[in-house]
């Protein structure tokens, strides 16, 4: 039976192999030395892979914000921003002065001991809705507290 290369569509007379076995076949050969140095050249590889990576998220997300955009699409391709706000929570103190009662048991913990001492909290889900529902200085504390996160996104094939 002849097996035909799937890039080429021309017949071979060997069975095709997978790059898995390519690869373990070509190792079981290497001596000691080839075998580190063959490791050494491949983490320099992933090392200059995942810097080069970081550079084009890097753009990418720049690109996204110069933009005021969540996707950058391509052709066949899209990148979704899934970045998240982060919180300066040293400067929401002054809700505890605007905030009910029973909003600020839903959404501060203060500092207390159980053990260990256990820091004050702030629960951002609770924080926002009820600054939303506050409005004016409550919603300017909140809104002087927010940062943008670490950039995340993803890449979807469209």
């Amino acid at each position: 039976m002849t097996t035909v290369n799937k890039i080429s569509g021309s017949p071979c007379r060997w069975p095709m192999m997978t790059t898995g076995e390519v690869i373990e076949s070509l190792m079981s050969n290497y001596t000691d030395d080839d075998l580190l140095r063959v490791l050494d050249s491949a983490q320099d590889h992933l090392d200059t892979t995942a810097r080069e990576i970081g550079r084009l998220k890097q753009e990418i997300h720049k690109r996204l914000t110069d933009r005021g955009a969540k996707k950058l699409y391509g052709e066949g391709l899209e990148y979704e921003d899934s970045t998240q706000n982060e919180y300066d929570r040293s400067k929401l103190p002054r809700l505890l002065e605007i905030l009910k009662p029973e909003e600020k048991d839903k959404c501060y913990i203060p500092a207390h001991e159980a053990m260990i001492e256990i820091p004050a909290k702030w629960d951002m889900t609770q924080v926002k809705k009820f600054a939303k529902a506050h409005g004016g200085e409550a919603q300017k504390i909140v809104d002087n507290a927010t940062f943008k996160g670490t950039p995340k996104g993803k890449l979807i094939q469209a």
